[in-house]
């Protein structure tokens, strides 16, 4: 194979994946309208698939959009893992936001789990859940402490 063929094919790669998350994008909305749960987590999957450790961005994105479905399934624990990808994916590439919804999501993972196990285990479960909620409020206070200091010295500029 030419470097010329290899950079033709990488290309046509690159411009498959960009068609098939515009398709996942647009579709999301009315997917989530309709409560497709199921039609969401096959095609975020099979998108997953194609750009892990290609599209860093998409794929903490699209791990956004799953954990809500299998929620909404009862499947806290597939729920979980997806949430724990988001944020692990987002920290990789600094995105604060995805990283704290990724936080959330193992949140509200954490409480359905907690609902399906013995009184004993609840307890932790719950605790855990509190403990990402905190977590995520002192990054945001901080991001958000951040910003205003920004913002006050570009003003005082």
């Amino acid at each position: 194979m030419k470097i010329s063929d290899f950079r033709l094919s990488a290309h046509l790669f690159s411009i498959d994946i960009d068609y098939k998350l515009q398709d996942y994008y647009v579709n999301f909305d009315t997917w989530t309208e309709e409560q497709q749960w199921e039609k969401i987590i096959q095609e975020g999957q099979k998108i997953l698939e194609e750009i892990q450790n290609v599209r860093p961005h998409d794929e903490a994105r699209i791990c956004s959009h799953l954990p809500s479905s299998y929620f909404f399934q009862g499947h806290f624990s597939q729920a979980l893992i997806y949430a724990e990808r988001c944020s692990r994916t987002a920290e990789t590439i600094k995105n604060t936001e995805l990283f704290l919804k990724g936080l959330y999501l193992q949140s509200a993972s954490y409480r359905g789990l907690a609902g399906k196990q013995k009184e004993w285990l609840q307890e932790e479960f719950y605790k855990k859940a509190v403990e990402l909620c905190e977590k995520a409020l002192m990054i945001y206070t901080e991001k958000k402490q951040l910003a205003k200091a920004y913002w006050q010295k570009f003003i005082l500029i």
